[in-house]
């Protein structure tokens, strides 16, 4: 028993992977479409976006604009097809990043668990500090992060 110890002992944790991101799926919250798409450009992180709201071909700018409410926005759009796309985005990437908001944040809530369910790594930004350390954030993300400058900054580092 005793040599069963010492060889427990010696061995040292697994070492971080080093897990080579090609896509991400970026769940979010339609009102932070503009800012995310910014954030995209400027991030200078090497990994490609699958941003829904970017590729599903939907005028999000009248929302964006104040054009029409999001009530209105909601009632405009096709719930099927939006939940498929977005499911076959997810099942597509290597992985999550979602930006969670206090805020109407439904659907950026259930690609969390969806990934999760497929084994894909979820990143996690939360606008509100306090949200860092809910059991279901922390449950299913690999990191969390408090803003998108703290997740640029390791996703530059991890992902060169």
């Amino acid at each position: 028993m005793g040599k069963e110890r010492k060889e427990k002992s010696r061995k040292r944790p697994p070492k971080e992977e080093k897990e080579m991101m090609d896509k991400l799926y970026l769940a979010h919250p339609e009102w932070t479409s503009k800012g995310i798409r910014e954030w995209e450009k400027e991030a200078g992180i090497k990994v490609k976006f699958l941003n829904p709201f970017s590729l599903s071909g939907e005028d999000i700018s009248k929302l964006e604009g104040g054009k029409v409410s999001a009530v209105d926005y909601h009632k405009s759009l096709d719930p099927k097809n939006i939940c498929e796309r977005d499911i076959s985005l997810i099942e597509s990437s290597d992985g999550v990043l979602a930006i969670i908001s206090p805020w109407d944040s439904y659907g950026t809530h259930m690609e969390i668990v969806y990934a999760k369910i497929l084994q894909k790594p979820v990143y996690s930004i939360v606008l509100r500090e306090r949200d860092k350390y809910h059991p279901w954030i922390i449950e299913h993300s690999k990191k969390v992060f408090t803003s998108k400058h703290a997740f640029t900054a390791w996703a530059k580092k991890k992902w060169k």
